[in-house]
């Protein structure tokens, strides 16, 4: 983060609950992706050098290739949301 009072850039690949979805976008400088289809690796890697977190599906492969490919990584946290 560049900046104390800057929100951190959040990146959400699937539906998550209304709710959470909603307080996540008051917290963060959130987007969400446009369908739940996995990310190409090439949309892996520039998630990894573009957020702080990225919120992803168990269908989401981030393989060392993605890591290697990133270079330097922005993103300090991958999560998955599961029941």
């Amino acid at each position: 983060m560049s900046g104390e009072n800057e929100k951190l850039r959040v990146l959400i690949t699937c539906k998550w609950p209304d709710a959470v979805e909603a307080e996540a976008a008051r917290r963060f400088d959130v987007t969400f992706t446009p369908d739940e289809r996995p990310l190409s690796p090439d949309d892996l890697v520039k998630a990894l050098q573009e957020y702080d977190a990225i919120l992803a599906t168990i269908t989401n492969r981030f393989t060392r290739d993605v890591f290697a490919a990133a270079g330097t990584i922005r993103t300090k946290l991958i999560a998955n949301f599961g029941v």
